[in-house]
């Protein structure tokens, strides 16, 4: 999984400077293409949506036919029909 702070860093690098030209060289992403360092934009963005992809809701999993219990359908955990989110992975819960 990406590193968040290091994706949103690389994404604000390259929405402020509005081009694939890396002034600053710091962030991960960069490419040294001669004496010119180029972000690496495809990476960011991949990195960026495989982050977003992380945060859709999950579909709850019955638990043993019963109509209160349900598991969370990225970790498992014990969750009911009043939870929104997930309380071990933090995922939101989509029910409907």
């Amino acid at each position: 999984m990406p590193d968040r702070g290091k994706v949103i860093s690389a994404y604000e690098c390259v929405i402020t400077r509005g081009k694939s030209v890396c002034e600053c060289g710091k962030c991960d992403y960069h490419i040294k293409d001669s004496a010119v360092f180029f972000c690496d934009n495809q990476r960011v963005l991949t990195d960026a949506l495989a982050l977003l992809k992380e945060q859709e809701a999950v579909e709850p999993k019955p638990v043993h036919n019963s109509f209160r219990w349900f598991a969370c359908g990225k970790c498992d955990c014990s969750i009911t029909r009043e939870d929104r989110f997930c309380p071990r992975c933090g995922r939101s819960v989509k029910w409907e």
